[in-house]
């Protein structure tokens, strides 16, 4: 059975440099990339997103941590969407799980006083909600996949190259 795809992909990776050096490199090879990919970083923190002339609403951010290890510096990556598109889908599962409790508990109620519960509908109703925003997170991942790999090129570039060109 195929696991569903990840709402987050993650991946880790360890570089045989140590976490100095690599920082070092990272620093260095910043541009070595396609300039449709703009780099930030901040200690051993480093962005990666589309530049803001492609960007789109369902394109991705690589969120990157360079972290020492026993043979090297571990490369530990999260992909996902803007922080603020991040944000708004959280928002939309939480409210409706919360239309969820409010139906189970506003249809139990109804129940116990021996109406009909009505309420309980909001619980399926949410739970359709729920399957049509993460089939919309999915659609996204979809239509962002060529970036998702443009930025995979780019941090390979600043990480693996040992000069920019």
């Amino acid at each position: 059975m195929e696991t569903p795809p990840a709402m987050r992909p993650r991946f880790e990776r360890t570089v045989a440099v140590p976490q100095a050096q690599l920082l070092a490199r990272v620093r260095r090879n910043m541009h070595c990339s396609e300039p449709r990919v703009h780099a930030q970083m901040a200690d051993h923190h480093l962005e990666l997103l589309i530049d803001e002339a492609d960007r789109h609403y369902w394109s991705p951010w690589l969120s990157v941590d360079l972290e020492p290890a026993d043979d090297g510096t571990r490369v530990k990556g999260r992909y996902g969407p803007h922080p603020s598109v991040w944000t708004m889908f959280m928002s939309m599962y939480f409210f409706f799980a919360f239309v969820a409790l409010a139906g189970v508990v506003f249809g139990g109620t109804q129940w116990l006083v021996k109406q009909h519960p009505w309420g309980l509908w909001f619980v399926p109703v949410a739970a359709l909600l729920v399957g049509i925003t993460y089939v919309a997170s999915l659609l996204g991942q979809r239509l962002g996949a060529d970036q998702m790999r443009t930025l995979e090129a780019a941090l390979d570039c600043m990480v693996d190259r040992e000069h920019a060109e």
